[in-house]
C-alpha cells in the first residue's frame, strides 16, 4: 500500500497539470483566507488600503503589455530550430528544418527580452509609484500611524516593480520548456505564503508585518526564478551577452507584443482601475466593501478558468487533424464544467461572504448583494466571451485588441454616465453593457461561424443553465 502511494505521488509530482492546479490551488487558498480575516482584524482604513494595494501589485500582468506570452513563443519557436527570418515570417515556421535549437535566434532573442524587460520595469516602477502613492495618500493620512501605512505602501510597490522584472525569468523558462520547474517551485512559494499570512492574521499582526511577509514570498520568487534561469542556461544563451536592440528580433517580437498588451489593458485594466477611480471618492467603508467584492469574483473567475483552458493544447490538435466534430465535444465540454465552475463559486463566495461579514466584521463595512450580483452577471458574461474567444483565436487569426478595445471604450463611457445614479454599482452594470454590445456577441458569432456550432443547441447544453441559476440569484438578492 505504501508503494502505490508512493508511486502515485511520485507520478503527480511529474504532472505538470497536477502541480499547476496544485500551485492554483494554494494561491486562491491564500486569497480566501486573507480576504475575510483582513476585514476582521484590521480598521476599514487599513483594510482598504491591503485591498488597494493587492490590486496595484495584480496590474502586473496589465503592465508587462504582452511582453512574457511574446517572448515565451518566440523563445519557444527558437528551441524548435527557427531562425530570426522566420520568426519575423510567422508562414516560414512551418519549414523550420533543424530539430536542435537554434543557439544564435536563442542569443537574439534573451538579449532583446533584457533589454525589453529593463525599460518595461523601469516604465512600469514609475507608474506604480506614481499611482500607487496617490491613490493609497487618502487612506494612510487617516490611519493612526501613518508612517507605517506609507513603508507598507512602498514595500508593495517595490515587491510590484522587481515581480515585474521577474517575468524575465519566467518567460526564459517557459521557452526552455520547463515549465514542470517553474511550477513546482511555485507551488512551494504559494504554500510558504499562504502558512506566513495565516500566522500573522492569527497572532493580529500589524498591516506592515502582513505586507512584508507577502511580499518576501514575491521577492523570493524572482530570486528563486533567477537561479532556475542560471541552472536551465546550458548554451549560455540568457546571460552572455548584454541587452541590446536587435532590430530585426523586434519586428518579430513588437506586433503581438502590442496586440496582447492592449487587450490585456482593456480587458483587466479598465476593470482593476475602477477599483483605483472609486477609491478616490468613496468611503473607507464602501472602498474596502467594494475593493473586497472585486477582489472575490476574480477568484471566482480565476477558478473557473482551468476546466476549459486546460483543454486547449487538445483541442489545438483535434483542429490540426480536422477532428471538428471531436473539438465540438471537447470544447462543450470544457465550456460546461467551466460555467458551472464559476456559477458554484459564486454562489459560495455569496453566501459565505455575507454570513462572515455579518457575524465577524461589526458592520465595518456591509456585503452589497446588489453589487455581488452584477459583478456575478458582468463576469460570467465575460468568461463565455473569453472562451469564444480563444476557440476562434486557434485559427490564428488575432482579433481581441480589436474587440478588447472597443468593449473597453464602450465600458468606460458606460459606467462614467450611469455612476451619478448607480454609485459603485456602475462599474459591473457598465462592463455588462459593454461585454453585451461588442466583445460577447462578435466572439461568438466567430467561434460559431468557425466551428458551425449550432444555436441555440450549443447554449443549451452549456451555458443556458448556470447563467440562468446566476440570474435566479439576482433577482432574489437584487434590491
Amino acid at each position: 500500500m505504501t508503494l502505490v502511494i508512493s508511486r502515485t505521488v511520485q507520478r503527480l509530482w511529474r504532472s505538470s497539470v497536477f502541480v499547476t492546479w496544485g500551485a492554483m490551488a494554494t494561491r486562491l487558498l491564500a486569497m480566501v483566507v486573507a480576504l475575510p480575516l483582513v476585514l476582521s482584524v484590521y480598521t476599514p482604513e487599513e483594510a482598504s488600503l491591503w485591498f488597494l494595494l493587492a490590486l496595484i501589485f495584480g496590474l502586473v500582468s496589465v503592465a508587462e503589455f504582452g511582453f512574457s506570452t511574446t517572448y515565451t513563443r518566440l523563445l519557444s519557436y527558437a528551441v524548435g530550430g527557427a531562425s530570426v527570418h522566420q520568426l519575423i515570417n510567422s508562414d516560414l515556421l512551418a519549414k523550420v528544418t533543424q530539430s536542435h535549437p537554434n543557439v544564435d535566434t536563442l542569443r537574439r532573442v534573451c538579449s532583446l527580452m533584457r533589454l525589453t524587460g529593463l525599460v518595461l520595469s523601469a516604465m512600469g516602477g514609475v507608474l506604480f509609484f506614481v499611482i500607487g502613492n496617490f491613490a493609497a495618500y487618502r487612506f494612510i493620512r487617516e490611519l493612526p500611524e501613518p508612517t507605517i501605512g506609507w513603508i507598507a505602501t512602498e514595500i508593495s510597490l517595490l515587491a510590484a516593480t522587481a515581480f515585474l522584472w521577474g517575468q524575465v525569468y519566467v518567460s526564459f523558462i517557459q521557452g526552455m520548456n520547463r515549465i514542470l520547474d517553474l511550477r513546482r517551485w511555485e507551488l512551494f512559494a504559494n504554500f510558504g505564503q499562504l502558512l506566513s499570512i495565516t500566522i500573522v492574521l492569527y497572532f493580529r499582526g500589524n498591516l506592515l508585518t502582513l505586507i512584508a511577509v507577502t511580499h518576501a514570498w514575491s521577492l523570493f520568487t524572482v530570486l528563486r526564478n533567477a537561479w532556475l534561469c542560471k541552472k536551465l542556461d546550458h548554451l549560455r544563451v540568457f546571460s552572455a551577452h548584454s541587452p541590446v536592440l536587435d532590430r530585426d528580433v523586434w519586428a518579430a517580437a513588437w506586433p503581438p507584443m502590442w496586440r496582447t498588451g492592449v487587450a490585456a489593458f482593456f480587458a483587466l485594466g479598465v476593470v482593476q482601475f475602477s477599483g483605483l477611480f472609486y477609491a478616490q471618492i468613496g468611503t473607507a467603508k464602501e472602498v474596502t466593501a467594494y475593493l473586497f467584492q472585486l477582489r472575490l469574483i476574480g477568484l471566482v473567475r480565476q477558478f473557473s478558468l482551468p476546466p476549459f483552458y486546460n483543454k486547449i493544447p487538445l483541442l489545438i490538435q483535434s483542429m490540426a487533424g480536422s477532428q471538428f466534430e471531436r473539438l465540438r465535444q471537447v470544447a462543450q465540454s470544457g465550456m460546461n464544467i467551466s460555467y458551472w465552475s464559476f456559477a458554484f463559486s459564486f454562489f459560495v463566495g455569496g453566501v459565505a461572504s455575507k454570513y462572515f461579514i455579518d457575524l465577524i466584521t461589526e458592520k465595518n463595512i456591509v456585503f452589497d448583494p446588489d453589487l455581488w450580483s452584477m459583478f456575478g452577471i458582468a463576469f460570467f458574461l465575460e468568461r463565455q466571451a473569453g472562451m469564444h474567444s480563444q476557440l476562434y483565436m486557434m485559427t490564428n487569426k488575432i482579433v481581441t485588441h480589436y474587440l478588447h478595445s472597443i468593449t473597453g471604450l464602450i465600458y468606460i463611457a458606460a459606467a462614467l454616465l450611469l455612476f451619478s445614479n448607480y454609485g459603485a454599482l456602475a462599474f459591473p452594470l457598465g462592463y455588462t453593457i459593454a461585454l453585451a454590445l461588442c466583445f460577447l456577441p462578435a466572439s461568438t458569432y466567430l467561434s460559431y461561424k468557425t466551428y458551425s456550432l449550432v444555436f441555440p443547441k450549443f447554449e443549451l447544453k452549456t451555458s443556458l443553465i448556470p447563467f440562468s441559476a446566476i440570474a435566479l440569484y439576482a433577482l432574489l438578492n437584487m434590491g
